[in-house]
């Protein structure tokens, strides 16, 4: 079961009432999702009826938008490989990508982690993207009580704000503030009663992940805080979540980074909750995108070009519980067991020539 291109995977999710249900819905009957195979829990949570134009195999629709629907009754793993094989067997049209979504007290982790974990969905489906569903009336209140949807939030490639017609605009000023701090990667969006354009459900066409950037901001006791989205101190769960940037400004070493990354994910994969990254490698003239989770970390791919003049490789670690001088001391360990060398200040963004080496990427070099 292999492809030439890989088919990209978008990962719906978002807390319980936060719109996601209603966002997929309404991008169900747009032309734009032909060649899309959305995987969902129930039929009857997103009312198809109206759209369907064919009832296939089992559990299997075909609407009239050329979406493929099917509900997961057999797990994951399996529905995928039943989709694949139908579609190249010819029981169902051709698989452009494919749309999962999860419950609202759902981990996003465990379904990245099972496109990567299993051999045969590895070579046929890639991680597109995440897309995390946020409520704009009861966002604040659902961060704070629930550390799953700050995960999620977390995790995200791009977050959809909903309900924002029924949000004070202060909150929403706040909730939007919170959303960009736990993630700053992610693209924000808002919608109202799930209009939006359909490529909110397609995937990103590379890794977001930004280069640090200086405080614009200090706190201090002439502060007020009002504009800063602050000013109910520290949220319970957001201090565990983190989101750590890496850059550097030389091709790195494939193999050194490979030992580092490895390490991380054998010693504090349970703490990962996501690694992104664009890396330019010695050897590969290409940027190659990096994706993990947890304890597994998916075979590098090569992009076609880089999305912009930044050709520094910037790599982003989503963590609960795992702060960055663990994340650094995992590279010091990785220099010092290749060269024995160490890197100084290595706690702010990192530019450091001493990751440059003669290895690019190669077979088995990198942890699945």
């Amino acid at each position: 079961m292999t492809q030439s291109i890989p088919i990209p995977v978008t990962v719906l999710t978002g807390f319980l009432g936060s719109g996601k249900t209603t966002l997929l819905a309404r991008r169900l009957a747009e032309p734009a999702m032909a060649g899309t195979a959305v995987v969902i829990n129930e039929f009857g949570q997103v009312g198809l009826d109206h759209h369907l134009l064919e009832r296939l195999e089992g559990e299997t629709v075909l609407l009239d938008s050329g979406c493929i629907c099917c509900s997961m009754r057999d797990g994951l793993a399996a529905t995928l490989h039943g989709l694949l094989l139908r579609s190249q067997g010819g029981q169902l049209p051709p698989i452009k990508r494919v749309v999962i979504e999860t419950t609202g007290l759902a981990d996003p982790g465990p379904i990245l982690a099972t496109l990567i974990m299993d051999p045969r969905l590895a070579q046929a489906f890639s991680i597109g993207a995440v897309v995390t569903t946020v409520d704009g009336v009861h966002g604040l209140q659902t961060l704070d009580a629930h550390l799953e949807s700050v995960r999620q939030v977390a995790v995200a490639d791009r977050l959809v704000l909903t309900k924002g017609d029924l949000a004070h605009p202060g909150e929403l000023l706040r909730l939007r503030e919170r959303l960009l701090r736990i993630n700053p990667d992610a693209e924000l969006l808002s919608v109202i009663a799930g209009d939006a354009s359909p490529e909110v459900l397609l995937p990103m066409p590379q890794p977001r992940v930004a280069v640090p950037q200086p405080a614009a901001h200090a706190c201090d006791e002439h502060c007020d805080h009002l504009q800063h989205g602050h000013e109910y101190g520290p949220a319970p769960h957001d201090a565990r979540v983190a989101s750590h940037v890496f850059s550097f400004e030389q091709p790195l070493d494939w193999e050194l980074v490979s030992h580092w990354l490895g390490s991380l994910a054998f010693f504090h994969g349970e703490r990962l909750l996501r690694v992104k990254g664009l890396l330019a490698v010695e050897g590969e003239a290409r940027p190659l995108a990096v994706h993990g989770v947890r304890h597994l970390l998916h075979e590098p791919v090569a992009l076609r070009a880089w999305p912009d003049a930044d050709h520094r490789s910037r790599i982003v670690f989503i963590t609960c519980d795992l702060g960055r001088d663990a994340i650094a001391a995992a590279l010091q360990r990785a220099l010092h067991d290749k060269r024995g060398e160490s890197v100084a200040n290595i706690g702010d963004a990192i530019t450091t020539p001493p990751l440059a080496g003669n290895n690019s990427p190669a077979p088995g070099a990198w942890m699945e």
